[in-house]
């Protein structure tokens, strides 16, 4: 069914986008086909169904999530390259470079991920899952690589010096990076305003939660010129987190300084504003 394989493919990547992303950043996805058992369950007599199949998830990829994938690699691919062939085929000359069918998955993926955020049968050290056990989706622990765990060690070595890191250990902060941004990203960050410049009674929906989001430089001068209201602007993760949770930013300081070797606070946050240069900027 291509309708039905088009929707569960958008459904895995706009999961994906609400939940993996980090809220805030641009970042794009890589994607792994294993079809190791594809033949048992698809007569051969329908390939060409599964090429079509596939065609239309590609063109759906391109036009709804254009720019997004970095690589696709198609592995365990059945048959002696006839099949490998025709779905090559269907692919437009300008992505084929990155689209790869590696017939040795193990050392085509192994030094591509964190071990132990892929699976055995793939060069990690993750455990094999069985089709039945991939949704609800299974994310391993500790996939932010050998920094987050140094950092980790030594936030566990400070809570017993520092009363500050054990503090915020009795509050469940394990260790550095142990929060979720997504808990700052609400429905309403993801959806966004539309400025509806229609009416003055379409404007007045939109413009206060525009002036208090986070905006980029060129989008928070042009609304602070546009309407003579100052609009904050966003130039970093640290700025994005002071607009939508900003509780949470001395927090976070206090434990990166405090894993770093420093004892102090954290200086105070800043509000960053669109200022007189940045409207210069906008208009040369």
């Amino acid at each position: 069914d291509k309708e039905r394989a088009v929707r569960l493919v958008i459904f895995v990547l706009e999961y994906g986008l609400r939940f993996a992303m980090v809220p805030g950043r641009v970042e794009n996805w890589v994607v792994v086909i294993d079809l190791q058992n594809v033949m048992s369950i698809i007569n051969p007599l329908h390939i060409g169904s599964l090429i079509g199949t596939a065609s239309a998830i590609g063109t759906t990829l391109e036009k709804v999530y254009c720019g997004r994938m970095v690589w696709i690699k198609i592995v365990n691919m059945p048959g002696s390259g006839m099949l490998t062939r025709a779905i090559n085929g269907v692919i437009p000359t300008e992505k084929k470079d990155k689209v790869e069918f590696p017939t040795d998955a193990k050392a085509a993926l192994r030094d591509l991920f964190e071990p132990n955020q892929l699976e055995r049968r793939y060069g990690g050290t993750s455990p094999d899952l069985k089709p039945e056990e991939s949704y609800p989706f299974k994310f391993f622990p500790n996939p932010r690589g050998r920094a987050a765990r140094e950092n980790t060690a030594q936030w566990e070595k400070d809570a017993d010096t520092n009363d500050d890191v054990s503090a915020m250990k009795s509050e469940g902060l394990n260790d550095v990076e142990d929060f979720s941004l997504h808990e700052s990203a609400t429905l309403p960050f993801h959806e966004g305003v539309l400025w509806d410049e229609s009416s003055d009674e379409a404007r007045a929906r939109w413009l206060d939660i525009a002036l208090r989001s986070a905006l980029t430089p060129e989008a928070a001068a042009a609304l602070t010129q546009r309407h003579g209201k100052q609009a904050r602007l966003c130039r970093s993760m640290s700025d994005w987190m002071m607009t939508v949770n900003p509780a949470v930013v001395g927090k976070v300081s206090l434990m990166r300084s405090t894993t770093a070797g420093f004892g102090e606070s954290a200086p105070e946050p800043e509000v960053k504003w669109a200022t007189k240069d940045d409207i210069k900027i906008l208009s040369l």
